[in-house]
């Protein structure tokens, strides 16, 4: 969850919100539920999103693509995760750690590229904002030579 709306559920415990307070957490709230209607567009929609991407590959060892394909799916969703608690280090600690751990090869940054494409597609101009700082992270992990 991010700082500032932990801080101010931390204060509620202590004492009641003055209206300012009370702003901020709506504000935080209202972030928040733009965000979990984001996650849900991915949810939902993962096959949609994932299947073009797969028609454009390159030609490569099934194994290989299989694997560079599941290493996109846990970025994706590690990705949308860390969108919806709107906590970068989020995606280091739980996710980005395990895919920059992982073997990389071209095909890494191919779909990496494709997904982004496809994403900014499905999301629109609404979601995808909310969801490109993780985005970012996850194409920092693995698409690295």
């Amino acid at each position: 969850m991010n700082g500032t709306m932990l801080n101010l559920l931390n204060t509620a415990e202590q004492r009641y919100l003055e209206a300012a307070e009370q702003q901020q957490l709506w504000q935080q709230f209202h972030a928040m539920t733009n965000r979990l209607k984001v996650y849900d567009q991915l949810r939902t929609q993962e096959a949609q999103i994932f299947r073009p991407v797969t028609r454009q590959m390159p030609p490569v060892d099934e194994a290989a693509a299989e694997s560079a394909l599941r290493d996109w799916v846990a970025a994706l969703r590690g990705a949308a995760l860390a969108m919806v608690l709107d906590d970068p280090e989020f995606f280091d600690h739980r996710v980005g750690q395990w895919l920059q751990a992982r073997p990389h090869s071209p095909l890494h940054t191919t779909l990496g590229q494709l997904l982004q494409a496809q994403l900014k597609t499905v999301l629109g101009s609404q979601g995808w904002p909310l969801l490109a700082p993780y985005w970012e992270q996850a194409q920092q992990c693995l698409s690295r030579p």
